[in-house]
């Protein structure tokens, strides 16, 4: 009778003419790194009668490694020859036989003996594949032939999630081809530290620390195992056992119906495992890699024979049991831990809860969604970039004190600060000096006029010593004729400048004398003007932005000032802006401009810390002017998620219906939208923790985080928002979730110390998760971190995580 499958690891064999699996869209279908497929070595012509086993082997390996990292992250496998003997005798078999089988000769029918035959123990898997070796007169390279072999894997998902198992850390790989070179046979044979036999049980130790045979339990099988495997509740069955000081081992838990759902189906049972502390020495493990168990397991335990030992009150809910003592080999004062051996059918071992100190401290992530700009209102002709543009000003000094001939500085300066401009650096001034119509050929006012002039020059050339100074004179005929014209009497004077000039002068000046107080003595003046270019270093340039803004916004340039505020928000979002600013810019509140102020918003809410009424409000707003805009539809929908706590089912419910009408937006992103709503998904949660404990309220959370799995984007917005969510998750008892949450956030240097080494808690669980190449990247960067936190916390972990040899001799150099 063919050996069961080992405990915990699955033998897979792909078998194309009958596939057991079914055929399900794979999300890896589509893999093709381009650079193996370029590589120098991999590229070149592959000949079945002719080749490379080195390329071949080194290609394969690439492809298989390429794949783990690009999907979960995984470092490349680590080898040992035991692995590729395994691989490569099956691989010899499959080509003597020309078919792809699972099966050898006896005893090596099955991996099961073909791994001990090359003295590793029996937890290891196996992929079989096939593939074509010629493509006859077609291009075919070694990564085509490779690909020929991974290809049906990774097209299978559950093929493909057996070869990017995080908890294989080594791999083998055999292959051959028939004798007539037309395909090639392949073993893959996947495994971990633990597939290795560093100490191997003999009955004749009687000082052994362990138990003999199998203590009557089988090894896993899929099949029945498969349910099991996905409980995360059955976590918490760690934390019910305890042993007092007389070496009872008690089962307490506050629950009886949700025990029972744990294990108390027909057939489900759970076995305690005392494994000590001196199997894990520095210098040598004493643990037999071989059989299910590591120590002294119990008997099996049902439910019922919890409850028949029950000591709380018959009524209660509560469990008070003892179920097992203290193993007579294991003294009292020893130290010691006790694993939980989940069986189904009375003796399947399909997964072993293990003690674990889970923790996710700081979790507290308190941004939030922005906004959406609106970035399609108006067409722009092209990028706008702030640039240290050139540009005038001008002031005008006026000549109303004809004895007045020197002017100063003081005279003038606050004309030049009251004018209104971003930071600016003067490349010129020049003065033009103005005389009124009836003075233009006064040699006398000339003469003044020239004095005047030149007096400001001199003032100008003490405080701005570089800039060079011109003066011109001019008259101010167009002032006066723009003035005069609103002149019910004197208006004709507007029609010809030399007409004008005869009257001012006619009758010895008499009209000229009329209009002097009105209009004559204003035309006398030094129009300055400051050729300047602004400044756009630092802080300056958003100040410049915002006048460029508000200059062709009130110009109606809509266009322009568009590409103004998308450079404006691109600044804010590289956070090289500040807050401060953005009130000064001016947008009128109407319809035609809804664009404009959309994005205004959007760039207050980014600095804000949370969303403000009045924000709120202002969006609101928006929406009555545009209510068919989708980007405001949006952004309405983040104010109502964050604008207030929430206070009922039914408002959940409408909520939701929001939400999900904006997957239907085509101008909306799907996974801005799946961000947002993974943030009411939180606050649903949050909402439930004080809700009344109804079976709506039950319902509600498990469809909540169910909904929180389907809508998540593969990769969170930041490491911060992957922790929150993670440190849900982990309140929930879903640690292998929570730990897919912040895998690709572990190669972020920024990551808080909190976040890492709740990483580590997470992996050490169970042994999936810590004897993967996570695990020890996790561990490497904490010793360089906290030496002294990451020792704390392995020592308050499972001894089980030192069967992952690099985090053991991390463990042994440093903690000990």
């Amino acid at each position: 009778m063919i050996k069961k499958l080992p405990f915990l690891f699955l033998v897979i064999l792909l078998s194309f003419n009958g596939l057991s699996f079914s055929q399900v869209e794979s999300p890896y279908s589509n893999f093709n790194p381009e650079d193996l497929k370029n590589h120098k070595d991999y590229s070149k012509n592959f000949n079945a009668g002719n080749y490379s086993t080195k390329v071949f082997y080194n290609c394969m390996i690439d492809l298989i490694d390429a794949a783990r990292k690009e999907y979960c992250y995984l470092d490349p496998f680590l080898h040992n020859i035991a692995f590729d003997s395994t691989a490569q005798f099956q691989a010899d078999y499959q080509a003597l036989k020309n078919e792809r089988t699972d099966l050898n000769v006896a005893p090596y029918k099955t991996i099961f003996y073909r791994l001990k035959k090359f003295g590793l123990s029996n937890r290891g898997t196996e992929l079989l594949t096939k593939g074509k070796a010629t493509l006859g007169v077609q291009e075919f390279s070694y990564y085509d032939a490779c690909m020929e072999l991974l290809r049906p894997i990774l097209k299978n998902v559950k093929l493909a999630d057996v070869l990017l198992d995080k908890k294989y850390s080594y791999i083998g790989f055999g292959f051959e081809t028939d004798e007539y070179m037309k395909t090639m046979y392949a073993s893959i044979v996947l495994g971990n530290d633990r597939t290795f036999r560093h100490y191997v049980f003999s009955p004749m130790d009687k000082m052994a620390p362990m138990e003999k045979g199998k203590a009557g339990m089988d090894y896993f099988d899929a099949a029945i195992c498969k349910k099991c495997l996905d409980d995360y509740t059955l976590e918490e069955l760690s934390s019910f056992v305890s042993v007092n000081k007389d070496g009872e081992v008690y089962l307490e838990c506050n629950d009886s119906k949700a025990l029972k759902k744990m294990i108390g189906r027909e057939g489900d049972a759970i076995v305690l495992d005392f494994v000590q502390t001196s199997q894990y020495d520095c210098d040598n493990i004493i643990v037999d890699n071989d059989k299910i168990f590591r120590g002294f397991p119990t008997k099996p335990i049902t439910f019922l024979d919890i409850i028949e030992a029950n000591e709380a009150e018959a009524k209660s809910l509560k469990v008070r049991a003892k179920i097992a003592d203290l193993p007579e080999m294991i003294a009292l004062d020893a130290d010691y831990e006790i694993d939980i051996i989940i069986l189904k059918e009375g003796k399947v071992a399909c997964r072993t809860i293990i003690p674990k100190s889970v923790e996710a401290y700081n979790a507290h992530y308190t941004d939030k969604i922005n906004f959406m700009k609106d970035l399609t209102s108006f067409k722009t002709a092209g990028e706008w970039v702030a640039t240290a543009e050139q540009s005038e000003f001008s002031i005008k000094v006026p000549f109303t004190d004809m004895k007045k001939m020197n002017y100063l500085y003081s005279d003038f300066d606050t004309m030049i600060t009251n004018v209104q401009l971003p930071a600016y650096k003067i490349n010129s001034i020049e003065i033009i000096a103005c005389n009124s119509l009836n003075y233009i050929s006064d040699p006398t006012q000339i003469k003044y006029q020239k004095q005047r002039a030149t007096s400001i020059q001199k003032s100008l050339a003490s405080v701005y010593p570089n800039a060079p100074i011109t003066i011109s004179y001019a008259d101010s005929w167009e002032d006066f004729q723009s003035a005069i014209v609103y002149s019910a009497e004197y208006y004709d004077l507007s029609f010809d400048k030399n007409e004008a000039i005869q009257k001012l002068r006619a009758n010895n000046g008499k009209v000229a004398k009329e209009l002097e107080a009105e209009y004559l003595s204003k035309q006398r003046y030094a129009k300055i003007v400051f050729h300047i270019t602004f400044v756009t270093d630092g802080e300056d340039e958003q100040k410049f932005v915002n006048y460029k803004f508000n200059k062709t916004l009130a110009e109606k340039n809509y266009a322009l000032a568009f590409a103004i505020q998308k450079y404006m928000m691109n600044q804010v979002d590289n956070k090289r802006y500040k807050a401060t600013y953005l009130d000064e810019m001016v947008i009128p509140t109407t319809k035609q401009y809804v664009a404009f102020l959309n994005n205004q918003l959007y760039m207050k809410y980014f600095f804000a810390k949370s969303l403000d009424a009045e924000t709120a409000k202002q969006m609101k707003k928006l929406l009555v002017f545009k209510p068919e805009s989708q980007v405001l539809m949006y952004n309405n929908v983040i104010c109502k998620v964050y604008d207030g706590e929430l206070t009922s089912i039914t408002q959940i419910t409408e909520l939701q219906a929001q939400i999900d009408k904006l997957y239907t937006l085509n101008n909306i992103v799907r996974e801005e939208v799946n961000n947002l709503n993974i943030d009411f998904q939180i606050k649903i949660l949050d909402y439930l923790q004080t809700a009344p404990k109804n079976n709506e309220a039950i319902a509600l959370k498990n469809n909540t985080l169910l909904k929180i799995k389907s809508i998540r984007n593969p990769v969170m917005p930041s490491w911060q928002a992957a922790y929150k969510l993670a440190s849900i998750f982990v309140k929930y008892l879903d640690y292998d979730y929570a730990i897919d949450i912040m895998t690709p956030f572990l190669d972020n240097s920024r990551i808080s110390e909190d976040f890492l080494f709740s990483y580590i808690s997470l992996l050490g669980h169970k042994e999936d998760t810590y004897m993967s190449s996570l695990f020890i990247k996790a561990v490497k960067l904490a010793k360089e971190k906290n030496i002294s936190y990451l020792c704390a916390l392995l020592n308050k972990m499972s001894m089980n995580v030192l069967d992952n040899e690099e985090v053991r001799k991390i463990s042994c150099e440093f903690c000990k």
